[in-house]
């Protein structure tokens, strides 16, 4: 898969708004090669829920070593923000950063 979800014409990639920003660029880059080829126009930032409290919990389930989930779990989260691809790329380029982090404009 090339994208995570299609919206009309938007070819959409979800990726976790850590306290850092978005994690973009990884050892396989292939997220950076799908946003370079065109193939992914945005990317849809999103955390565990609402609440810092509630959030740091999921946080630590989540990325323990062993997270316990089970089939058909729902896991709480909400979309933050919906940028476009150009967009998401100039800023990692002017901050020389591997992270995205959401810009206000982009904020559902």
């Amino acid at each position: 898969m090339e994208w995570d979800t299609t919206e009309g014409e938007d070819h959409n990639e979800f990726k976790y708004l850590a306290g850092n920003g978005a994690s973009i660029i990884n050892k396989s880059k292939y997220t950076l090669r799908q946003m370079l080829n065109g193939n992914v126009t945005h990317i849809v930032t999103w955390k565990f829920s609402e609440t810092d409290y509630y959030n740091s919990l999921w946080n630590e389930r989540f990325w323990s070593d062993d997270p316990d989930l089970e089939a058909g779990e729902q896991i709480p989260y909400i979309i933050v923000g919906k940028t476009p691809t150009m967009d998401v790329l100039n800023q990692m380029y002017e901050t020389k950063s591997e992270r995205y982090v959401q810009l206000p404009q982009f904020v559902l």
